[in-house]
């Protein structure tokens, strides 16, 4: 069980909360627990501009987590929770107002052979509309991470991630964004502090190709600095190349 309080200046309770939890532990490192959270916020004028006066909030939060290492080849790792919580980026001339909240964060450890390890990771953060009616923000990250082993100096490491921000312009100001990057890594480490590192980057984003706010009839608008981007489409907008050497001298 935890409990918490806190409060500025002015003796305005800014947060509190009482999280308690149930845990419980079995055989080859497997957990298991479910919680429950009660907690308040207080948004003040001068955190939000939109605010005319202190608003204050209380919302919830049910959670289960599971972890096991049941097979020594792999390990799964699962973070649900679901509730209520603040959207703090609501459309603009909006005040901040409570959405129902579901989150995941999933993670799936490989090693099917001595030397290749696997990291495989998914994270989910969901507000919709409380009432379930029209609007939702969704954030998706998924992130797989391989590590290859080729020699005791050598070895091999590529990423792979993915990242969403889906809106709806009726339930926040944040835009629709998508981003995918690509990372790769040779490395001969002869020994701590003596290794030659050869890598490169890739990274892709929904930037509309003019990377400007267009004018009614075509081209750029001078006024507006924003960076439109598209539904669907990607272009490159990043691409890096380096090796990088080091050598340790011993006196």
């Amino acid at each position: 069980m935890r409990t918490y309080r806190i409060q500025d200046h002015q003796g305005n309770r800014l947060n509190w909360g009482f999280q308690p939890q149930m845990e419980a532990e079995f055989a080859r490192q497997t957990f298991a627990s479910v919680g429950y959270a009660e907690e308040g916020e207080l948004l003040r004028p001068r955190d939000f501009s939109v605010l005319t006066s202190n608003k204050d909030f209380t919302r919830n939060t049910k959670s289960f987590t599971f972890s096991t290492r049941y097979f020594k080849w792999a390990g799964l790792d699962v973070d649900y929770r679901w509730g209520t919580r603040i959207n703090y980026d609501p459309p603009t001339g909006v005040e901040q107002f409570l959405a129902r909240r579901n989150s995941l964060n999933l993670s799936l450890n490989l090693k099917p052979v001595k030397a290749l390890d696997i990291t495989n990771t998914y994270l989910l953060l969901r507000l919709a509309n409380i009432n379930g009616g029209p609007g939702a923000f969704n954030n998706h990250i998924l992130r797989s991470k391989w590590n290859y082993q080729l020699t005791r100096e050598l070895s091999l490491r590529v990423i792979t991630q993915y990242n969403a921000v889906l809106t709806s312009p009726s339930f926040t100001s944040l835009p629709t964004t998508k981003n995918l990057n690509f990372d790769f890594l040779i490395t001969y480490l002869l020994h701590p502090g003596t290794a030659v590192y050869v890598g490169y980057n890739s990274n892709l984003e929904n930037l509309d190709p003019a990377l400007c706010a267009r004018l009614p009839g075509g081209g750029c608008d001078p006024n507006n600095t924003a960076l439109l981007r598209t539904r669907n489409q990607f272009i490159n907008d990043g691409r890096l190349f380096f090796v990088k050497a080091s050598y340790l001298f011993r006196f």
